[in-house]
């Protein structure tokens, strides 16, 4: 699959109850979405801004999908 970074978006630092997380994220441009091969999750879906919050955000993630959700 040929990913494109179109440039860095926010770093996270969370601390959960057992550890601590720095996530950082970027903005990218995927060439065919369906030959996405999941690792470390169980499902996957694109989503429009608008529906982001009808998932259940891991707590270190909210920041980035409310930064989303206001651009």
């Amino acid at each position: 699959v040929d990913i494109k970074i179109n440039g860095f978006y926010k770093t996270v630092k969370y601390e959960y109850e057992t550890f601590n997380l720095t996530l950082h994220s970027y903005i990218c441009n995927i060439s065919d979405p369906k030959l996405i091969i999941l690792n470390e999750h169980i499902n996957s879906k694109w989503l429009k801004k608008e529906e982001l919050l009808t998932v259940d955000w891991a707590k270190a993630d909210l920041p980035i999908v409310k930064k989303l959700m206001e651009e």
